[in-house]
């Protein structure tokens, strides 16, 4: 280090037009430092993409084939599968939901849809989904008895004492995981064609 400063220095006394360039650079950095710069907060407006059905589609077979892909467990039920299986059920029914013309933002609003299985399957069964996806009785139960721990995140966190006592039982108030399997399977395969009619 004591070898780089002496031929600083001496770069410096041998370039008086360094030392003069040096110098000036430091009182404008001086100067720039004491400026007041008028303050002003700038807020972009958000940006909402408009996903397409296909897309929501393309995502919604991409979390069933990662709940497909879970090794088997035995008789020990995982979380990850009930949450990846409620993932695919969800975005496959909002990619319904698209093809009918609901707004992006009307399915990502909490008030609205947000991530309320059983709102999203009773506004896709009232606007013709089980014309396309034939859902049967226990599979659309099943897509309902999910949606409380699905939309406050029991099958992500041990947040409260219910979702504790959820998984010391191993989800047993949760629907059969095969019925929940199959219900997501039916809706990705029968909503395929609708959303590409939808381009």
């Amino acid at each position: 280090m004591r070898n780089f400063f002496s031929r600083f220095w001496w770069a410096l006394l041998m370039c008086p037009g360094a030392v003069a360039t040096f110098v000036h650079r430091l009182r404008r950095q001086k100067d720039h430092q004491h400026r007041q710069l008028p303050s002003e907060t700038i807020a972009p407006e958000p940006i909402v993409a408009n996903v397409g059905p296909l897309a929501l589609l393309a995502y919604a077979r991409h979390f069933f084939s990662a709940a497909q892909s879970l090794p088997a467990n035995g008789d020990r039920v995982s979380p990850v599968a009930y949450y990846l299986f409620c993932h695919s059920i969800e975005l496959a029914l909002k990619a319904f939901l698209r093809t009918k013309g609901v707004p992006v933002q009307d399915l990502r609003s909490q008030r609205r849809f947000g991530h309320d299985l059983e709102r999203l399957l009773d506004r896709g069964i009232d606007l013709g989904l089980l014309t396309v996806a034939h859902l049967s009785r226990d599979q659309q139960l099943a897509i309902q008895v999910a949606s409380e721990s699905y939309r406050s995140k029991r099958f992500e966190y041990l947040e409260d004492a219910l979702g504790l006592f959820e998984t010391l039982t191993g989800y047993a108030s949760q629907p059969n995981l095969a019925t929940l399997r199959s219900a997501a399977e039916v809706l990705v395969a029968g909503i395929k064609e609708p959303c590409r009619q939808a381009i």
